[in-house]
């Protein structure tokens, strides 16, 4: 009887240790598994080199993004309420964003001055259309970066009509058209009704221009940038310069020039007197980064 409970109690330390041993080949398989993706953009070679010159992005062809890699960075818009607010007490939680007007904070005011009084637009993960970069042998640097995206939204009868705007999508798009004047970032704006639900399906277009520029020091492989704008504050790259090319990645992955989600970019050489439209120009050796300007178009 002894030998029949000695032998019952082995085989359950058996099952038990087998058991034991798969759950933590289970654990560390999947460990490996979420860490073995790594990063979705990884950093070029860093081989260093002589950077001082201009440098265009390497395109793909007309109306496409140039040479680079961004990862999906979500950052959506912060609720008006939350805007400003000191930060929480010790031990306390943070304020919940659980509220979020669907409506984009949409205000029309049907003025003719101030046609839409708010409107949250926010956007995320723009394309990198074309940049410009040029390092000059007194210590600074200038970066141009160019960004374009089309956004499609609809807007329901509530969104319209919660604030008395009593128009059509006709006079919606008329009231962004007034709103966004000014620099021209957002353009060819569309609206039309929605048959089925309602309301306006609109879209509009999004071009951004980042200027920054500040001074940088080179060590072997690495250039710190120390920007003046828009944020004072120092950010590094690794670099690799093989021929008219350049290779730039955020060092130990960080964001390239500090532009969110952008990683890596590749370049190449500008060459403003080779009689050709090249990268970086906006004609024949003119425009951009060329010291000669593009004449302007024939009437």
């Amino acid at each position: 009887m002894l030998n029949l409970y000695r032998k019952l109690n082995l085989r359950s330390i058996s099952k038990a240790r087998a058991a034991l041993s798969l759950s933590l080949s289970l654990a560390v398989s999947l460990f490996c598994v979420g860490c073995a993706k790594g990063p979705v953009c990884k950093e070029l070679a860093s081989c260093g080199g002589d950077p001082m010159d201009k440098w265009a992005q390497l395109p793909r062809g007309d109306e496409t993004p140039g040479t680079y890699c961004q990862e999906v960075v979500h950052a959506p818009p912060i609720e008006s309420t939350l805007r400003g607010q000191l930060g929480p007490v010790a031990r306390q939680r943070l304020p919940e964003q659980t509220t979020l007007d669907w409506c984009s904070e949409l205000v029309i005011t049907g003025d003719q001055k101030e046609a839409i009084k708010n409107h949250n637009y926010w956007w995320e993960d723009l394309p990198y259309l074309n940049g410009f970069l040029e390092y000059l042998p007194n210590g600074t640097y200038m970066v141009g970066l160019t960004r374009k995206g089309f956004v499609d939204r609809w807007y329901s009868q509530t969104c319209l009509r919660k604030y008395g705007f009593v128009g059509n999508c006709q006079d919606f798009k008329a009231a962004f058209e007034r709103a966004n004047q000014g620099a021209g970032e957002y353009n060819t704006f569309e609206c039309n009704e929605n048959a089925q639900r309602g309301g306006c399906d609109c879209s509009f277009q999004i071009f951004e221009v980042n200027k920054l520029f500040g001074t940088y020091a080179i060590d072997g492989s690495t250039i710190t940038h120390y920007s003046a704008s828009p944020v004072d504050h120092a950010s590094q790259v690794s670099i690799c310069v093989q021929d008219d090319k350049i290779k730039l990645s955020g060092q130990d992955n960080s964001f390239l020039w500090d532009r969110s989600g952008l990683r890596t970019m590749e370049m190449v050489r500008m060459n403003c007197n080779d009689g050709v439209m090249g990268p970086g120009e906006l004609g024949v050796d003119c425009g951009l980064g060329c010291p000669n300007p593009c004449p302007a178009p024939a009437p």
